[in-house]
């Protein structure tokens, strides 16, 4: 490690993971690189040098790049692999012999990009806890377990101990009345010792509710009568899954395919801690208390989609939702300045953001309308985003139409409610209004409560004025100009979107030609004004 151009790391060196990378060959040479860190050993040195970590500037930002992987924690390596060939269990004990170390020279690269770290080394990673099922209709967790053991997914152990097993996931079955509450939460572990197990491997508690809700006093962060109190809906979040931590709301669904299918349209879990987020593609993060976090399934026929309501333009009633979610919380709520990004993020105006000025070279009347809503732009952060993941079924083989399939939806939320970092929070554009914070409990009820009324009117009329309005009126796109990098850099003026397919619709500033760009990538960016087009 290069002492003096990485404050804060360990002294001397370390043992990191490397899985084929490489160096970076003549770096002490390129101007406004810095050396971080280098290899040392027979092997990992050639004629170009030793440089196995790197800083540059790349515009206004900077970037790290590194050969091995210092992120890696080597508690995920199983020393007994047979796999891993001679020596390599003693590799994995020396890996995990320097996992101090590796982690002080994680925490000194991402100070060196700007990031604020724990000074403390952090609190430690929670353990996984147990499962909260209840529903608003008293009777209905006891009919519904009693359905999952007429399909047969319950299974009983040599103790008597009844279990579900899923194909990710097995939940053991203990009933509230046969154990003290409150001593099973002491009784867990608090923290996650580390282990090459995978979390999904752990079995998990769970504790059905069938006549009240969990008391408030076993569920601290997460009131389920207040919950249940604001809900209005019919079906959407009518059955509850709560867990105080868990892997991935999205995951516990649809890691469990079995299971999934079994669960009625509806059926939400949430959480108060993620320790494997999901997001698009394979980004993945840790979701500490002070979010909103759930997922919730829902059932769309194919012959609804093919007709009046596409699919692929749920997401799209999601984020709305969200937005209204908001704005109906309460009294005052109607003016807390939260915006969609097309296509599945929500933005909100940074009350901390400085006024952003014109160029000084121009006067009012010459600055043009794009041009003010530009700079109105630049102020949103983000502070939400979508991820809606769907699988098909198709109809019985005694069907006779080929479009009688269903599409088993699963809607993943998050939502910074209290987090000061790394943007802006709901609770700070709130306070900024001198209203009170939103609760989880109360918020998680309005969306729903506004995704239904919206997702019905849907399946009637698809994405009819009515929704081009209410979703115009709340994004942040409109007549914005933007760049379409895969057709030369051509300037475009965003139109709206396309109500089959869910594409953004654009037409040329000069000329009037017309594109249509896919929303199933994240190189929309519209602090660039660059559109990636997929073909």
């Amino acid at each position: 490690v290069e002492r003096g151009t990485l404050v804060g790391g360990p002294s001397g060196g370390l043992r990191v993971y490397v899985n084929g990378g490489g160096l970076f060959v003549g770096a002490d040479g390129v101007e406004g690189v810095e050396v971080l860190a280098r290899y040392e050993g027979e092997g990992l040195v050639c004629e170009g040098g030793d440089a196995a970590v790197v800083f540059c500037r790349v515009g206004d930002g900077a970037a790290v790049l590194t050969g091995p992987h210092p992120e890696f924690d080597a508690w995920r390596l199983d020393s007994g692999a047979v796999s891993g060939g001679e020596g390599y269990a003693g590799v994995v004990a020396s890996l995990r012999e320097d996992e101090g170390k590796r982690v002080e020279f994680m925490k000194a690269l991402l100070v060196k990009l700007g990031l604020r770290v724990n000074e403390d080394g952090g609190e430690a990673v929670p353990a996984l806890s147990e499962l909260h099922l209840s529903d608003a209709r008293p009777g209905q967790v006891g009919e519904m377990l009693a359905s999952w053991r007429e399909a047969g997914l319950f299974t009983t152990d040599e103790q008597g101990q009844e279990m579900l097993k899923g194909e990710a996931n097995t939940f053991t079955l203990t009933q509230p009345d046969d154990l003290d509450l409150t001593s099973l939460r002491a009784a867990l572990p608090t923290t996650s010792t580390p282990s090459a197990t995978p979390l999904s491997a752990k079995p998990l508690t769970l504790i059905p509710h069938s006549t009240t809700p969990p008391p408030a006093t076993l569920t601290p962060s997460f009131n389920h009568s207040s919950y249940f109190e604001n809900l209005t809906t019919t079906a959407l979040g009518r059955t509850l899954l709560y867990a105080p931590t868990t892997t991935s709301t999205t995951t516990l669904l649809e890691k469990n395919p079995t299971l999934l299918s079994r669960l009625p349209t509806g059926f939400t879990v949430t959480a108060t801690t993620q320790l494997a987020g999901r997001g698009r593609g394979t980004n993945v993060w840790v979701s500490p208390k002070g979010a909103l976090m759930f997922s919730t399934v829902l059932r769309h026929s194919m012959q609804l989609s093919n007709a009046t309501a596409p699919v692929v333009l749920v997401q799209y009633l999601a984020a709305l939702a969200v937005v209204e979610g908001i704005k109906s919380y309460g009294k005052g709520y109607e003016k807390v300045p939260v915006k969609l990004k097309w296509p599945n993020d929500i933005y909100a105006l940074d009350p901390s953001a400085p006024t952003t000025k014109k160029p000084h070279n121009t006067i009012p009347s010459q600055e043009t309308p794009e041009a003010r809503a530009e700079r109105e732009r630049k102020k949103y952060v983000k502070i939400g985003g979508i991820l809606v993941n769907s699988s098909y079924t198709p109809a019985a083989p005694t069907s006779n139409s080929a479009s009688s399939g269903s599409f088993t939806l699963t809607l993943g939320i998050g939502l910074n409610l209290s987090n000061p970092a790394p943007t802006t929070s709901l609770t700070h554009l709130t306070s900024a209004l001198h209203l009170g914070p939103p609760t989880p409990e109360t918020l998680l009820a309005k969306i729903l409560n506004s995704f239904e009324t919206l997702y019905t009117r849907f399946c009637r009329t698809g994405f009819d004025g009515y929704f081009e309005k209410v979703y115009y009126e709340a994004w942040l796109h409109s007549g914005q100009v933007v760049s379409l990098e895969g057709e030369g850099g051509v300037r475009v003026r965003i139109r709206g979107v396309e109500g089959q397919w869910g594409m953004l619709i654009t037409e040329e500033v000069e000329g009037g030609r017309r594109w249509e760009v896919r929303s199933d990538s994240n190189s929309f960016d519209f602090f660039r004004g660059l559109v990636g087009r997929k073909v």
